[in-house]
């Protein structure tokens, strides 16, 4: 009577269902993103070793009679036998153990194809126009300072020495 049976008025409410199901697999799944190949496979790498090591941080929780040996049944209660309490164990491989080790046959295959498209290579092309750009602007302001040689050569040596530190803070080395 009000027009809810009305095929048109069907049409739309079956549509925005489907439109929601979209929504909630968009979120789940992510939302596409404006990227290059090169950084794709650089974020694959990085989401891969994370991946790695969470699962290394689940199985050193495990107790590692569990990695090789785990329960494959368990029946329990009355049977025709009469009453039954067992477990069944099996030498198997725990299913954090499997996944794990597909995770880090995945980061490898990611690694490679990161190394085969020469990624670090433009990373360290990058790194050295970065570094060039870096010391002529350290040296320019040098110059607008007008230090004496004596001055500058203190200052180059100060910068030379922080550049060091910040080198060994990003690789992870203690400074001295």
């Amino acid at each position: 009577m009000h027009g809810g049976n009305a095929p048109q008025v069907k049409a739309k409410a079956e549509q925005r269902v489907r439109e929601e199901k979209v929504r909630q697999a968009v979120v789940t799944l992510g939302l596409p993103a404006d990227v290059t190949p090169q950084a794709a496979l650089l974020e694959e790498v990085c989401r891969s070793v994370g991946a790695v090591r969470w699962l290394e941080s689940r199985i050193r929780e495990l107790d590692p009679d569990l990695l090789i040996f785990s329960v494959q049944s368990v029946i329990r209660g009355r049977q025709a036998i009469g009453n039954v309490d067992y477990e069944e164990h099996r030498a198997v491989p725990h299913a954090l153990w499997v996944i794990y080790r597909s995770e880090r046959d995945h980061l490898v295959s990611v690694c490679r194809a990161a190394v085969t498209a020469g990624i670090a290579e433009r990373q360290i092309a990058v790194a050295e126009q970065i570094g060039g750009v870096l010391a002529d602007t350290i040296h320019a302001v040098l110059d607008d300072i007008g230090l004496s040689a004596e001055q500058r050569m203190t200052a180059v040596t100060s910068v030379q020495r922080h550049l060091r530190s910040l080198a060994a803070i990003e690789q992870g080395k203690e400074i001295a």
